[in-house]
């Protein structure tokens, strides 16, 4: 969740530093004599002399029963806007160093003691300066955003009302030259997104559409890849249950840029697909609520994909990233089912970040553009942007697509002139 940093010897701490970091003893001394009981679950570790004290929201979304967490994907179900419906206590007891919560929705967690000792959130008043978790290291950012507000988006265009409105015809695409290319990524660029229309549905075709555009990205995934259903990764993506607003390998060290979708064939009901623009959100968020804006442009957030025996990828990064130079908004990295432990998250800042989290979640589950990936419409997505989501859906459901990192689509860009930033 945050980045940890050490601070440098006390003769050189900065005095930014050295204010925040006062600040946040003088709300952790406040925050422990202020315990909200309906909140904060408070109880006696035996052979200890101090209570234990646990946020009842961050429980709950760490609560790893079957119905809860997805042991086959090592994956959560639950996405932060259900949290603020289930996350009430009736009852909890601690016996046996298991700490058992009965919660209002009639679900039953139990926890380790020792893992919540390990792993839940501490107070900031038992941390030490060498050892505190802040903001990043990026103080310009914060002292400017509250009149860099137009800079964050002054590249962000308006949503289409239908996404189809501007996809090209196949035909038109694979003409020689450049003209479809320049065509698609143009529009990549203004809304997120690209569509090229009345492709022929089969695998060999979309891997040509692809490479007029760039060579893919090789990943565990392959290069051009098939799938349906039969859970050959550790993915919800690869089952037929619903996969909620996400942007894609949040857990990779730099996400992949472009996303490529051909549905080559469904036979049977639902799977409708829904495309939310990220920084329209990240926008709105900026101008409704700036301390949650710059509570998501600072906490660190651990995702991890497992799959078991193969691949363990981890990596910590921000909701909201900005450009260091220009302080745009850059990047969008959010996947509700992908987030690790937070353990990291300082006590005193529970409460605000799931408010946080949560409202974010809800922004993105109540405003998307829906459109069915049927065969022969081939999606490309800014990864970066643009989030993603599908409905469960019946039947056998086949398709194909590939990745394109960032930096070769970009690149794509340049050499066709949409993008002059040198």
């Amino acid at each position: 969740m945050f980045q940890k940093v050490y601070f440098p010897k006390e003769n050189y701490t900065s005095g930014i530093r050295h204010c925040l970091y006062q600040q946040l003893r003088r709300e952790s001394h406040a925050a422990n004599a202020n315990f909200d009981f309906d909140k904060i679950l408070s109880f006696k570790i035996p052979k200890e002399s101090n209570n234990f004290h646990v946020h009842a929201v961050w429980l709950r979304h760490h609560c790893q029963c079957q119905k809860c967490y997805n042991h086959r994907t090592h994956q959560r179900v639950h996405i932060p806007s259900h949290l603020s419906q289930i996350s009430s206590v009736k009852k909890f007891t601690v016996k046996n160093k298991q700490c058992l919560i009965d919660w209002n929705d009639d679900h039953t967690s139990v926890f380790n003691i020792d893992w919540l000792r390990a792993n839940a959130p501490k107070s900031l008043a038992g941390l030490s300066a060498s050892t505190l978790p802040i903001l990043e290291e990026n103080q310009g950012f914060h002292q400017q955003l509250s009149y860099n507000y137009k800079k964050c988006f002054e590249s962000v265009g308006s949503i289409l009302n239908d996404p189809l409105e501007i996809a090209i015809h196949f035909d038109e695409f694979m003409k020689v030259g450049n003209d479809g290319v320049t065509h698609l990524l143009s529009n990549v660029l203004r809304y997120g997104y690209g569509i090229v229309n009345q492709c022929p549905p089969d695998f060999e075709t979309t891997k040509k559409v692809i490479l007029k555009v760039s060579h893919p990205q090789n990943t565990i995934y392959g290069d051009f890849s098939e799938w349906t259903s039969n859970l050959a990764h550790a993915d919800t993506a690869y089952t037929s249950d619903v996969v909620h607003m996400h942007t894609d390998t949040s857990y990779f060290t730099e996400p992949i840029g472009l996303q490529i979708f051909h549905c080559l064939q469904h036979n049977g009901s639902g799977g409708l697909n829904s495309l939310v623009d990220g920084f329209q959100i990240a926008k709105q968020i900026a101008r409704e609520n700036q301390e949650s804006y710059e509570l998501l442009s600072t906490l660190r957030i651990p995702s991890q994909y497992v799959d078991d025996g193969k691949h363990h990828f981890h990596s910590n990064d921000v909701t909201f990233a900005h450009d260091s130079s220009s302080n745009q908004i850059q990047k969008i990295r959010y996947n509700p089912h992908d987030v690790a432990v937070l353990k990291d998250l300082p006590f005193e800042h529970v409460e605000k970040f799931y408010k946080s989290l949560v409202n974010l979640s809800d922004l993105l589950e109540s405003a998307p553009q829906t459109i069915k990936l049927s065969p022969g419409l081939v999606l490309f997505l800014d990864n970066w942007r643009v989030l993603h989501g599908r409905t469960a859906y019946t039947g056998f459901r086949h398709l194909c697509g590939a990745y394109i990192s960032r930096s070769d689509w970009l690149s794509r860009t340049r050499v066709l002139g949409l993008l002059n930033d040198f």
